[in-house]
């Protein structure tokens, strides 16, 4: 029988960000639970999820760090935070990216191919500022950007918005059975904004 490896695709989900799962073309996606691949019927394997919401280790008031697996590894210790909010996509929190912050997770993808990070992003009171999604092949040596999250300027007057949005990005081939990889959540440009990320519905 063919191992892991030989299966046909899989994902990397971030329920934030993030699951990592397996994931089938799009018109396989609406029978995750039974999809076939050369007569072997592979599940929906979730490597890992995360949605920020227990309260043993987010709390439900907001301004808690992101502990382990993340890494927290903002310039001059700044730290990615909870933040609470109702209409966030899983509740209570979200995850605030703000300042220096720069949130990573280190992902063993060994068995697995056709990686996916999905997650969900949000901006309020937008002047200007970017979140940069990053993914890396070699443990962070080198990283290669996914999405730079940004909104058109705002302005005192006149601030800028945009709600959850779901994004969906393909990791390369070089995320393929690599126990080396890693994801990683930043602060771009100047931030002058409220710019959170969040976990898969």
């Amino acid at each position: 029988m063919r191992n892991g490896l030989y299966r046909k695709a899989f994902r990397v989900g971030i329920r934030v960000l993030l699951s990592l799962a397996l994931l089938y073309s799009p018109l396989e996606m609406q029978a995750l639970t039974e999809v076939y691949a050369d007569g072997i019927t592979d599940d929906y394997v979730t490597l890992y999820e995360e949605n920020f919401d227990d309260p043993d280790s987010f709390g439900s008031t907001g301004g808690i760090a992101i502990l382990g697996p993340w890494l927290q590894e903002g310039e001059g210790n700044s730290m990615a935070k909870t933040s609470v909010s109702s209409t966030a996509p899983s509740l209570p929190n979200l995850v605030k990216i703000d300042g220096k912050d720069a949130l990573a997770l280190p992902v063993n993808s060994t068995g697995y191919r056709n990686l996916q990070l999905s997650y969900y992003t949000r901006a309020s009171s937008y002047i200007g500022g970017s979140v940069i999604v990053e993914w890396s092949s070699d443990g962070g040596i080198n990283w290669t950007t996914l999405e730079e999250f940004k909104l058109p300027p705002g302005t005192l007057e006149q601030k800028n918005s945009e709600p959850n949005q779901l994004k969906v990005q393909n990791l390369g081939s070089g995320a393929d059975n690599n126990p080396n990889v890693k994801i990683r959540v930043r602060v771009g440009e100047l931030m002058s904004a409220n710019m959170y990320i969040d976990s898969t519905g």
